[in-house]
Order: structure tokens, then C-alpha cells, then sequence
């Protein structure tokens, strides 16, 4: 999938292939041998065609891709295009690491759910890093917190630190750190020639098209909401389903081309269209001052934060103009050395303001200035002579009670070209309002394209690609090596108690094994003998070898048992797909 000028996914390839039989899920057949074999003949075809397109001569070479965290993936994408630089998504990132968070930290005491919060706050500032250094500070900082905490309370402290050991030693190796923090990002858009936002971090376009596609275009074809027969899939996509896809897209743009040319008719409207254009989509304005709605979870914050004494008492702003207090995020504990704190403003005529995020981007007001009103209550019922703070109840008295005390400048009336242009503004709005439909974090913004062909070469610079290509070629290898080796031992550190635990019962059987128990037995030992072969391997390598040495190759299938020779002349029917219907499950895995 491509992404358009308007920030929209555009499907440019199918790659379909069916799950071995026996799969209870289609990912989990995933191959990279399949895998590399379509996306090779993907990319010959593109190279083959290019002069159909202008582009003769002209090899197509992404600079960038975007995946899940699938092993398998990323590898094919390497063996076909060595130097691209892959960019792991956000949200299956941080999917796999809630799922590990709360396999490690569970119930729903207090503290535990404080150190879950902290590790959110941790899984957030990692992803924002710009280099290896700093993102291993991070993760020393608070394992020094946890293990400070482990006096008071070892268990959850334990988990959380387990927890920052899953981010450390798996995720945040030096290659593999490249693929999922903002310092890809960043090398990316160099790359690109775009601003960072043009990065997308997610893989949203894509996951939002398959969802439009099985649940709106597919389903026509479906009989009984049994599956599309191949034949009958790709008829349906060539003929029908793209083609449709593409018409939309053409009668969009020329709905918007005629709504242009009709503003470029009226006074000011090409400079409109112009500023339009230039101009960034932002969110609506949030008002700098607090309004108070009713808001259940915020108010149950506030109680918790005054129930343990984060906020403190109230002091004289200058002048007397107010009262400041200073509260303590939710997040911090008494052994922490630097706690996060914020500042909360309440001014005597109802302007009141916090410096956290949360007001800052969502207005209202936050659990801090709930939880100041809570305190100020408090002082008032024991005797404390504290004027009320008429703070706002809507959005609209916040808006005018700011305008009453904010806006410096003179408003002049309303001119008819002025609301001639907000007119034409409200038609751009609506005309441009369309909005994929997304999944993942709300703090992720999925928003622009990631991979391109790379334009020719000149000779000057032909010795600076190669060497680019070599140093990005052995990035990739040596990434997609400690990411298998990371998860490999991570699932022997679960596994290798059990193994102990298997062999130990094994000494209670003293008497040969039937026919069937040799068989399985035999079976489950060569399985065993296979991943000794490759943990032996993996141990010989030389220690100063470089990743690019070794020529990265895709894995050959597992050979199947034989089966007698069918008669010839008589034709076996193979179904759809050799697994059933299957309905998108949530995930839990922690790769």
C-alpha cells in the first residue's frame, strides 16, 4: 500500500497465498520463503513494466517500509532489498509490550497499578529517543527506582523490573533500537526529503483497507459468508473491486477540482485555496482556561492524588490575585529522587490553568485542578477563610471568560468579505473531512507515506550508495539477528525450567515403549535435535564476524511425512483455503 498526496492509503499490490494445512491462524503461516518468492516476482514485474509507466531503466528500490513485528516479514524484505531501512509499527510495538506488562504485573491493588502506569510513562519515553545512550539511561533510572522500592514491596517491584528487562534485553539492542524509536523516524524523512510527521508510525492505512475490504468488498461475493473460491478472489479484485476502488478516487479529485475552480472565481479565492493548501490540519483550539463537566474517571484521579497527599497547600499568587498549588504526578513515589510535579493556577475571577499534558491537550479540567478544588474545599470546612473560584461549567464560558481576559487586540465588526471566506472555509472543511478509519494508540498519529522508488544514481555519487548500501545492508542483518536471538532466548528462559521438569518424569518409566510412543517420542526428538543443530550454530559463529558476512538466505520448509503415490487420472479437488473462516482475535503475544 502506497499513501497519497491527502495523507490516503492506495492499494498497489495483492500478494495471496494460502496457509498450510492445519493452521488454527493465518498469520502463523507465515513463510519467508513464500513471502520472498511473491514480493521477488512483485518486484521483477515493476522493473520489467517500467517503461509502461516512464520510468525505463529504472530499477525500483524503496528506500523505506513499514511493518509488524513479525520476523518473518522482515526478513523477505531484506533478502529483497538489502538497503531498505525497515521501521517497526507503533502499534504493534506497544501491543506486544502491554501484553508483557500485564502478564507481569497483574491484579488491580493500587500499587500495581501505579508501577503499571510508570512502565506506560517508560514504554513512551523510550520510543521518543534520539539516541541508544538515552534510552539505556531511561531504563536504568527506573530499574534503580524498582529496585529501591523492592523493601517495601517486592513483588510488584520484582514484576516491574522483569518488565524493564523485557524492554532492555529484547527491544533495546543497538540495531534493532533503529527500527521502532523517533531516531528512525528521523533518518527516515532525511531520506525521504519530508518533515518527521511525514513518517508514517503506524500501519493503519493498511490494517483500515483490509478491514473496508473483507467487510464491504469481499462480502458481495460471498455466499453464506463461506469463503471466495481463488479463482472467483481474483476476478472479483481485477475487475471489479479495483477498478471501483480507483473510479472513487477520480470522482473525488474531480469534485474537488470543480469546487476549486468555482472559489477561484471569487474575490480572494485562489489566495484562499493557496493558504489552504500550506497550511498544516490542526485540532481545534483547546481554551487555556479550565471548565469544569462532569467527568466520573478524572474525579475518581483527583481523589486518589488528594487521598495521598500529592497536592500541597495553597499559596498567594502575586498581587493576590489567586492561590498556586504544586502537585505531584500520579506516577511518582516517595523514593523518587526527581518527581514529576506541576503547577496549578487559580486566579480569584475563575481563570484557573494547569502545566500537564493532559490539560494542555484536552482542556477541561485535569485530576490536578479537581483534586486542588478537593483541598480548598477541605480548609474551607475547618475554618479556612478562602474566597470560591467561580471557575467555568461549559466550554462556552470558558471561551468567553478567556476572550474577556486573554484578547489584547481590537475586534473589529465583521466585514461581508469576511464572512464571505469563513463560508468558503466551512466548504473546504467539509469537502476535505474525510477520514480514514484507524486502530491502535489514540497518542499515535497515523499520517503519511513511507516508501518510494529510489530515483537513478549519477556516477559522482555511485561510490557513497554502494557504501550507504553496505553500511544499511549489515544494519539490517545484524537487526533482524538480535531480534530472533532475543526472542529465542527469552522463550528458553520461560522454557528451560520445564525441559528440567519433562526429564525428571521420564525416570519413572522403566519398560520399552509401544509402537505409538516410540513415534511421538521420535518425533519430539528430532524437533529437539533440530534446534540443538541451530543453537550449536549460533554458538560457533566468530565472535568479530561481520553481519553482512553471512549471506541471509530463507529458511527451508519443513519436509512433510511421505504419502503413498495417487492414481493417475483422477483429479483431487482442493478446497479454498485449507483452514476455516476466521474472525480477528485480540491479540496477546509479546514478539
Amino acid at each position: 500500500m502506497a499513501v497519497d498526496e491527502d495523507r490516503k492509503g492506495v492499494p498497489i499490490a495483492f500478494l495471496l497465498f494460502s496457509a498450510p494445512a492445519g493452521n488454527k491462524q493465518s498469520s502463523s503461516g507465515y513463510d519467508t520463503t513464500i513471502l520472498t518468492k511473491l514480493i521477488r516476482k512483485w518486484s521483477e514485474s515493476l522493473n520489467r513494466c517500467a517503461h509502461l509507466y516512464g520510468r525505463a531503466g529504472i530499477i525500483f528500490r524503496p528506500i523505506s517500509a513499514i511493518t509488524d513485528t513479525d520476523l518473518k516479514e522482515r526478513a523477505a524484505l531484506i533478502i529483497i532489498f538489502p538497503d531498505i531501512w525497515l521501521l517497526i509499527c507503533r502499534f504493534h510495538l506497544r501491543q506486544s509490550w502491554r501484553n508483557n506488562r500485564n502478564k507481569r504485573l497483574k491484579g488491580k491493588s493500587a500499587v500495581t497499578m501505579d508501577l503499571k502506569r510508570r512502565m506506560v510513562a517508560l514504554e513512551r519515553s523510550l520510543t521518543a529517543t534520539q539516541t541508544i545512550s538515552e534510552a539505556h539511561e531511561l531504563l536504568a533510572a527506573e530499574r534503580k527506582v524498582m529496585e529501591t522500592l523492592q523493601a517495601s514491596h517486592p513483588r510488584a517491584a520484582r514484576k516491574a523490573i522483569q518488565h524493564i528487562d523485557y524492554l532492555d534485553k529484547y527491544w533495546t539492542t543497538e540495531n534493532l533500537w533503529k527500527s521502532w524509536s523517533d531516531y528512525g523516524r528521523t533518518v527516515v524523512a532525511s531520506l525521504l526529503g519530508c518533515t518527521v510527521d511525514g513518517v508514517i508510525p503506524t500501519t493503519n492505512h493498511l490494517e483500515s483497507f483490509n478491514g473496508v475490504l473483507k467487510r464491504v468488498h469481499l462480502r458481495r461475493w460471498q455466499n453464506g459468508g463461506r469463503r471466495i473460491c481463488m479463482d472467483v478472489l481474483i476476478h472479483a479484485l481485477v475487475i471489479y473491486i479495483l477498478p471501483s476502488i480507483f473510479e472513487q478516487r477520480r470522482l473525488d479529485s474531480e469534485q474537488r477540482s470543480r469546487i476549486a475552480a468555482l472559489i477561484r472565481l471569487l474575490p480572494g479565492g485562489a489566495s484562499l485555496l493557496e493558504q489552504k493548501k500550506c497550511a498544516k490540519p490542526s485540532a481545534p483550539a483547546v481554551p487555556k482556561v479550565a471548565y469544569l463537566l462532569r467527568d466520573v474517571e478524572r474525579d475518581a484521579r483527583a481523589q486518589e492524588l488528594v487521598a495521598n497527599r500529592q497536592i500541597s497547600a495553597p499559596a498567594l499568587l502575586p498581587g493576590d490575585i489567586g492561590l498556586t498549588l504544586t502537585s505531584y504526578s500520579a506516577n511518582a513515589l516517595a523514593i523518587d529522587s526527581s518527581p514529576t510535579t506541576y503547577t496549578i493556577r487559580m486566579g480569584f475571577n475563575g481563570v484557573v490553568s494547569c502545566t500537564c499534558r493532559d490539560f494542555q491537550d484536552r482542556g477541561g479540567a485535569c485530576k490536578h485542578i479537581r483534586g486542588a478544588l478537593i483541598v480548598l474545599d477541605h480548609l474551607r470546612m475547618r475554618g479556612t477563610n478562602i474566597p470560591q473560584i467561580p471557575i467555568p461549567q461549559s466550554l462556552a464560558d470558558a471561551q468567553e471568560l478567556q476572550s474577556k481576559t486573554f484578547l489584547t487586540i481590537t475586534i473589529r465588526p465583521q466585514l461581508p468579505t469576511t464572512r464571505a471566506a469563513e463560508k468558503v472555509e466551512d466548504i473546504l472543511s467539509h469537502v476535505n473531512s474525510e477520514q480514514d478509519v484507524e486502530q491502535g494508540d489514540d497518542d499515535e498519529d497515523d499520517s503519511a507515506s513511507v516508501a518510494t522508488d529510489a530515483s537513478s544514481d549519477s556516477d559522482d555519487d555511485g561510490d557513497d550508495r554502494d557504501t550507504v548500501v553496505a553500511t544499511q545492508t549489515a544494519q539490517n542483518i545484524a537487526a533482524l539477528g538480535e531480534q530472533a536471538v532475543s526472542r529465542t532466548m527469552f522463550e528458553l528462559r520461560e522454557l528451560g525450567p520445564k525441559f528440567t521438569e519433562l526429564g525428571s518424569y521420564l525416570d519413572y518409566r522403566t519398560t520399552a515403549l509401544t509402537s505409538d510412543e516410540r513415534d511421538e517420542m521420535g518425533k519430539s526428538l528430532g524437533q529437539l535435535i533440530n534446534l540443538q543443530a541451530k543453537l550449536e550454530r549460533v554458538l560457533q559463529l566468530p565472535p568479530n564476524l561481520p553481519p553482512n558476512a553471512v549471506a541471509l538466505t530463507p529458511s527451508a520448509p519443513t519436509p512433510l511425512s511421505p504419502s503413498p503415490p495417487e492414481r493417475v487420472g483422477k483429479r483431487k479437488l482442493l478446497p479454498a483455503s485449507p483452514e476455516r473462516q476466521q474472525k480477528r482475535h485480540q491479540s496477546f503475544g509479546i514478539h
